[in-house]
């Protein structure tokens, strides 16, 4: 049985990221300080710096028309709210492993979305984003299918930023045909990567050869123990172009722009506050999710959840099955 530490390397070895480059930065630096040992238990300053990455779990231009939202106000119902957060990715274990630690897999946001739409005692659909990005596996596909319900629902649906939204994040977000962040919040990242170590010369000094028995001419392409061939190169750089002008071609859709104009403005990596975001069109206003949900009828208090009283409506939480969910994928 391997370890933990050794089965995340192993899954994510080769993915293309998007997601911002600090933040895998000190989620790599994470997983290394993790224990070797199959079954090892992660201790507290391990769990610590995963959630400083990832964010602790919290179970608690196209601006809607005023007159839609207070349309929306009075109508009875509920208001789902879709949480968004921490590490984007289709694969859980690390949450499933480490208790307290938040991921996302984006099919399920997908479905909440779909979920959302589909119940009558649901008037509109509100986003929580507070992610800094992931893996790009499922996001195309999830992505594709928040556009498709925005494009066919008659109830509002808000991208409220609380905090971070990027890269992966922000791919899911620009699906929603409003984007609302917090005055505090940082958005952006439009971009992706993926990386190659050549570990050749640290197994050398452990006295490791290791030698490959392969099929297929291209089977090799970024393998560890070397520095990359210019051919393996071109290929990966391939993939990430390739993935790069979904990313573009799915904002471009979701905001109702070209993907020119995305690539030559907004959609060059950069993280924004909220004022050059909203100026830039990454984001259409800046309003807190307090704000946001008295918009739509929800008075909500300071722990979260809906104010007591005649005139607050329920929030209905549709919570992901985020963790115990998904290993394997």
């Amino acid at each position: 049985m391997r370890s933990l530490k050794a089965r995340l390397l192993t899954a994510y070895a080769g993915s293309i990221w998007a997601m911002m480059p600090e933040a895998l930065a000190q989620l790599e630096a994470a997983v290394m300080a993790m224990p070797d040992e199959p079954g090892a238990p992660l201790n507290a300053a391990q769990i610590a710096a995963l959630e400083r990455v990832l964010g602790a779990q919290d179970l608690d231009a196209r601006t809607i028309h005023p007159a839609t939202e207070r349309a929306t106000a009075a109508k009875a119902g509920g208001v789902a709210i879709v949480p968004i957060k921490g590490l984007i990715t289709r694969n859980l274990s690390m949450a499933d492993a480490c208790a307290g630690v938040v991921a996302t897999d984006p099919i399920k946001v997908a479905e909440a979305v779909e979920a959302a739409d589909a119940n009558e005692n649901i008037k509109a659909i509100v986003a929580d984003v507070n992610s800094p990005g992931g893996v790009t596996t499922g996001v195309v596909e999830a992505g594709a299918r928040i556009r498709a319900v925005a494009a066919k629902t008659k109830k509002p649906m808000i991208a409220q930023v609380n905090g971070l939204c990027a890269s992966a994040g922000y791919w899911l977000a620009s699906g929603f045909p409003e984007i609302s962040i917090t005055p505090s919040g940082m958005i952006g990242s439009i971009g992706v990567y993926t990386h190659h170590d050549n570990v050749a010369e640290k197994m050398a000094k452990e006295g490791v050869t290791r030698t490959y028995v392969s099929a297929g001419p291209h089977k090799l392409d970024g393998a560890p123990n070397g520095p990359l061939s210019e051919e393996a190169l071109a290929r990966i750089q391939e993939r990430v172009d390739y993935t790069y002008e979904q990313f573009l071609t799915a904002v471009a859709e979701g905001r109702g722009d070209t993907v020119a104009n995305v690539r030559g403005g907004y959609g060059q990596g950069a993280v924004l506050m909220p004022g050059p975001a909203i100026k830039a069109k990454l984001a259409d206003r800046e309003r807190t999710m307090e704000e946001t949900m008295a918009a739509l009828g929800v008075k909500v208090t300071s722990a979260g959840g809906p104010a007591n009283g005649a005139r607050a409506l329920e929030v209905r939480r549709l919570e992901l099955e985020m963790l115990a969910e998904g290993v394997g994928h």
